[in-house]
């Protein structure tokens, strides 16, 4: 439930502090899910989603590469 955290998903960079935190808790989830479920394809599948999401800063590119990284 901490993934919802409203802060995280009203920014302006997906490189924020608070983006950041809650792509954390959401990569909790995908541990626990994929220890659970056994299903490999849930990490690829949400990274894919992220790197649509495009920093404003260009070292960071995407979300992807920031939930990487951190």
């Amino acid at each position: 439930m901490l993934m919802y955290t409203s802060c995280g998903w009203f920014f302006d960079e997906i490189s924020g502090i608070e983006t950041v935190q809650v792509t954390q808790y959401a990569a909790r989830v995908l541990q626990l899910a994929m220890d659970v479920l056994a299903d490999p394809t849930l990490e690829p599948g949400f990274l894919a989603k992220l790197a649509e999401a495009k920093s404003n800063i260009p070292d960071h590119r995407d979300g992807a590469r920031i939930y990487e990284s951190s």
